[in-house]
């Protein structure tokens, strides 16, 4: 009876874990992440980065290298930040509202904690693609947030309460030909913003849709400035 009982805790175990890497990301459990540089409790900076749909921190966690060569320091904490939910090969933001609606939720909640271990912190958050896209979504509703980067995103919301949080800064970096997400959404958030006069720096590359080395120079900036 113990044996059984043992047996089929394991399973659950297992599925659990199971669900947790490869399916949805239960809310009880936090967002996978993985931090180089210090720990946010103890960093000048943070930034926060957003992979694309079917992505992960590991698939991005490239540009690390990249960034620290462009002068982002020691006491920057960089976070790679894993979706909650499965989209294969790797994760997502979600596709539904109410799937991106907890993304929104749990990424804001994760920034909350950076910000009550360190009041001093400053946030950057960013992404890629659709990350580009939560990114966004973050910067407009977290408290906090010094900055955010929307790189080759595929369509914004939340842009008008974007807008009016004028301490805020925003880079928007997209191809001219990106043929996977075209850049009428960050020609769009860019106007919108220079219509109220908001802060924001626009880097058009001819890259497609990826992170070039304008883009990369235009982030490293924002961490740095």
């Amino acid at each position: 009876m113990v044996s059984r009982i043992v047996s089929i805790l394991v399973v659950v175990g297992l599925l659990g874990l199971w669900g947790a890497k490869c399916g949805h990301r239960p809310g009880m459990l936090p967002l996978a992440t993985s931090v180089d540089g210090p720990s946010p409790a103890r960093a000048a900076r943070v930034l926060v980065m957003l992979h694309g749909h079917g992505g992960s921190g590991s698939t991005t966690d490239w540009i690390i290298p990249e960034l620290r060569a462009r002068g982002v320091g020691a006491d920057t904490a960089i976070v790679m930040v894993d979706g909650p939910f499965s989209a294969s090969p790797g994760r997502s933001w979600g596709m539904s509202a109410e799937e991106q609606d907890e993304s929104l939720r749990r990424v804001s909640a994760l920034i909350d904690g950076y910000l009550r271990e360190n009041g001093s912190l400053r946030v950057v958050v960013a992404g890629f693609s659709r990350g580009a896209d939560a990114a966004v979504r973050v910067a407009a509703n977290t408290p906090g947030i010094a900055a955010v980067g929307a790189l080759s995103g595929c369509q914004f919301e939340d842009v008008p309460m974007l807008a009016a949080r004028a301490d805020v800064g925003v880079l928007v970096a997209h191809a001219a030909n990106d043929r996977v997400c075209p850049n009428r959404g960050s020609l769009t958030l860019v106007d919108t913003l220079r219509k109220v006069r908001h802060p924001v720096e626009f880097v058009e590359h001819a890259a497609d849709h990826s992170i070039p080395g304008p883009a990369l120079d235009a982030l490293a900036k924002l961490l740095t400035r």
